[in-house]
């Protein structure tokens, strides 16, 4: 997921010595354009080779993973223990090369679940599930525990994601098969809270404070034209409802983050509507009333998705893509959703995308099932190696595995995945079709 810590439109100027981090949110603007980008600069030159660029694969080790935040001087990382029952929540602290520095451990007696994490002036703020509740957690800026607050009253409920406000958190998931909007104040204390949906399940995962109210995403399959439906819903500042919005085929479509923007919004989703029972990358764009300007797909047979954020220039989509086993995956597009390069990623065995960064010269990607770091440069790659300039590649081994791109390596920017255009045959009864094979 996605997750928008303040709404800024700026940058922040700074400089580390090595490594790979980014800056404090700036506050500023009435729209957010981008995940916590900043304008850092890294100076990690290679003396031998001259590679210029910021280079992390860093195993965490600290369990399963769900979000990550930038901090001027590192990452903060939440997630649950994985291999013990009941699990826990966890958070943890790392430098800029992806060393932790220290983790705690929250909850137990329940299954409990980080799920989101903010950074904030004095520590951080977590968003989970505790049990069969909505979790919300204060820590200081060592990671000890201030408060907690859990919401819902059992009967199964989660929170997915949430922003800081001046006053608050604005808090998105799923409540008693509804999906749920939470506002409280700084201590937790309930302020209001609605629900939203049908007699079907819904719920929500990710959302966006915006100068005159709220944007969630999510699924409903209360309606709509399939089994459930990509869901994207406007609310005022008291959470109620102005309008909603449905996209999606005969199968099973979710929106997993939302960007947005001065003229409308981004939408990151799955589909398994268009290829049977192949999920696909579905980046739509909206106007500001949530009509559909343009969309487009990406991945091909067997993706996952996770993440977004918006660059200047474009988009950035993180998950997964299917295979022998999982591959972590990083999709990067123009703004008009053409496909511009795509990375994958193997750490030898399931690996997947969790949570994305934009950082001034690249990406950090937050990675599972243990908890994998990785920054990368600004064409995705990890590592010098990976580099053009750097290190002599033969074209194939840049191959993407898509029909439908042209691969080769330039000797600045590495690996290039040129898309052919539409109607070119990439199979047999197939042709490319947005930058991928399909009938």
């Amino acid at each position: 997921m996605d997750r928008k810590r303040l709404v800024f439109v700026g940058v922040l100027q700074a400089a580390l010595a090595s490594g790979c981090g980014s800056g404090a949110p700036v506050g500023g603007g009435s729209y957010f354009v981008g995940d916590v980008t900043s304008d850092i600069q890294l100076d990690t030159t290679d003396a031998a080779t001259g590679c210029q660029g910021r280079y992390v694969d860093r195993l965490l080790d600290l369990g399963y993973p769900a979000a990550m935040v930038a901090l001027p001087d590192g990452f903060a990382v939440v997630g649950h223990t994985s291999g013990a029952s009941p699990s826990e929540a966890w958070l943890g602290r790392t430098d800029p090369q992806g060393n932790v520095l220290w983790h705690r451990t929250f909850g137990g007696a329940t299954s409990d679940m980080g799920r989101d994490v903010l950074a904030l002036s004095d520590g951080f703020a977590v968003a989970g599930q505790k049990g069969s509740d909505g979790w919300l957690l204060r820590t200081d800026l060592q990671g000890n525990l201030l408060w907690e607050k859990t919401f819902g009253g059992g009967g199964g409920t989660t929170f997915a994601a949430f922003v800081a406000l001046a006053d608050g958190f604005a808090i998105g998931g799923y409540g008693l098969g509804n999906a749920w909007l939470v506002r409280t104040d700084l201590a937790g204390s309930l302020i209001w809270q609605q629900t939203f949906g049908g007699p079907e399940q819904e719920s929500v995962a990710d959302v966006l404070a915006l100068p005159d109210g709220f944007l969630l995403g999510g699924r409903t399959a209360s309606k709509g034209a399939g089994e459930t439906d990509a869901w994207l819903l406007r609310t005022d500042l008291q959470g109620n409802l102005l309008w909603d919005k449905t996209f999606g085929g005969v199968g099973n479509d979710l929106v997993v983050a939302v960007v947005a923007l001065p003229d409308g919004f981004a939408v990151a989703a799955q589909t398994d509507s268009f290829q049977t029972g192949k999920s696909e990358a579905w980046l739509i764009r909206t106007d500001l009333a949530g009509n559909i300007v343009w969309d487009r797909r990406y991945g091909g047979d067997g993706t996952n998705v996770a993440a977004m954020v918006g660059v200047p220039d474009g988009f950035a989509i993180a998950g997964w893509r299917h295979g022998a086993s999982n591959d972590a995956w990083l999709q990067r597009t123009d703004l008009q959703g053409n496909p511009s390069w795509s990375k994958t990623f193997d750490s030898g065995g399931n690996d997947t995308g969790r949570d994305l960064v934009a950082l001034a010269d690249g990406f950090a990607l937050l990675g599972g099932p243990a908890a994998r770091l990785r920054c990368t440069d600004a064409w995705g790659n990890v590592s010098c190696a990976e580099a053009g300039a750097c290190a002599v590649i033969a074209a194939e081994s840049c191959s993407d595995g898509n029909l439908c791109t042209v691969d080769s390596c330039d000797a600045e920017k590495g690996c290039t995945h040129d898309e052919r255009g539409d109607g070119v045959a990439c199979a047999t009864g197939k042709t490319c079709t947005a930058g991928v094979c399909s009938k």
